[in-house]
């Protein structure tokens, strides 16, 4: 439901990209160490999995905002009301360069 409301329609049904997020959000949650957030410039394994966790949700994502913007019928999914605005690609995934 919480995808469904945030992204589109076909994430939403596709039950392998759900199973990913949902591993890689755990990930990032799991790997968000005191020692990540002390010494952040220190190459912890912990760090370097948060790292490719964050990478695989964020081209989990853009892979659907690419097909929502290739398809040639808009929706009223979130997805498709940022694209009709004139978003960019990362702010719709609102990844922030830390």
């Amino acid at each position: 439901m919480t995808v469904r409301m945030a992204s589109c329609r076909e994430l939403s049904e596709d039950r392998e990209a759900i199973a990913l997020l949902s591993k890689n959000y755990l990930e990032v949650e799991k790997n968000g160490t005191p020692v990540t957030v002390l010494l952040p410039w220190f190459p912890s394994l912990a760090k370097r999995a948060k790292i490719k966790a964050t990478k695989v949700l964020y081209d989990t994502f853009l892979s659907y905002i690419d097909l929502r913007r290739k398809s040639s019928t808009p929706s009223n999914d979130p997805i498709d009301l940022f694209i009709s605005q004139g978003i960019s690609d990362t702010d719709i995934i609102a990844v922030r360069p830390s």
